[in-house]
């Protein structure tokens, strides 16, 4: 999934990543249809979402700690 950001449902920006992971920059969306549906679709996933803390302590706390150097 792309990482987008939508500012007051009108302009959206696709943030873009070299192959190394390093920030390139973003691409700048303008139709506001295409930014209200990506708005109410992470609207959308926050509503079915789990919280953080919850997650963790359910499925991160008792995993063992990772090797060092790896």
């Amino acid at each position: 999934m792309p990482e987008v950001v939508v500012l007051g449902g009108r302009t959206l920006y696709e943030v873009v990543y070299t192959e190394s992971g390093v920030l390139d920059g973003g691409i700048r969306f303008t139709d506001s249809d295409l930014a209200k549906r990506w708005e109410s679709f992470i609207k959308d996933l926050f509503v079915a979402g789990e919280d953080v803390i919850s997650y963790t302590d359910r499925r991160v706390v008792e995993l063992p700690a990772p090797l060092a150097g790896e």
